[in-house]
């Protein structure tokens, strides 16, 4: 009986870090009872060149590739499941949701989803940087923080997961973390050693103290833009997390 742990992200918080650590370390994960399966992992268009991560399922799930379902893959991450002789298979994208995810989850008896939940005000600041590298955003920090959207959708996603969670039985693990804890986070809950620091092979980006401009955004304006949905999940799951 093969116990399925999902990764599906959060967006932004350390999910490329994770997966390329988990990609290239398929003999550590052996040694706990772990295969990171190659199913789903090939590339499968120009945006989705990497092969550290199962966003091809996820593709296959959401309807994103023509002529190609996730029943294609489902027989193939079955026996691909057995012949690895491990109790645990984890997957890996940031990109599953959980309004897509019943194929998948429908495969295994035994489901542990963990979501990795950044620091809010870090998470924005990693999507504002990305953002603006990539020319698609030329606005200060303070107005992308103040955007009701992006702060919707990450409490959404945190609530859907919930959701499918409770009903269906499964465990939910939330993984908060901030700054350069994310692998001691996570691999606690995975009953796994962190990795020394010279074998992460991504590192995140820092915030100077100098350009934190979310410092100056206070509790009120925060709650208030999310409904209180991002500092309820926080106190409920990681007392000692606070917005700033």
């Amino acid at each position: 009986m093969t116990h399925l742990f999902l990764h599906p992200g959060l967006g932004k918080s350390g999910s490329t870090a994770l997966q390329a650590y988990w990609n290239a370390n398929s003999q550590v994960l052996a040694q706990h009872g772990f295969h990171y399966p190659f199913t789903g992992r090939e590339p499968w268009d120009r945006l989705a060149m990497r092969r550290d991560a199962h966003h091809l399922l996820s593709a296959a799930m959401r309807g994103k590739i023509p002529r190609l379902e996730f029943a294609d893959f489902s027989p193939l991450l079955e026996r691909e499941a057995a012949r690895c002789h491990q109790p645990n298979l984890l997957i890996s994208s940031e990109s599953i949701s959980a309004r897509v995810a019943r194929p998948l989850l429908d495969l295994f008896p035994e489901v542990t989803v963990l979501l990795v939940v950044r620091h809010p005000q870090e998470m924005r600041y990693s999507d504002y940087l990305e953002r603006v590298k990539s020319n698609l955003y030329t606005g200060t920090f303070n107005e992308f923080v103040l955007d009701y959207r992006r702060n919707q959708r990450f409490s959404d996603g945190v609530g859907d997961w919930q959701k499918v969670c409770a009903t269906r039985g499964f465990h939910f693990r939330a993984i908060t973390y901030s700054r350069d804890r994310l692998f001691s986070a996570v691999m606690t809950v995975l009953d796994m050693p962190p990795p020394d620091s010279k074998d992460i092979p991504f590192v995140n980006e820092r915030m100077p103290s100098t350009v934190y401009e979310f410092k100056r955004v206070t509790n009120r304006d925060a709650d208030h833009l999310t409904g209180g949905a991002i500092s309820r999940f926080l106190e409920a799951h990681a007392p000692r997390l606070q917005l700033m």
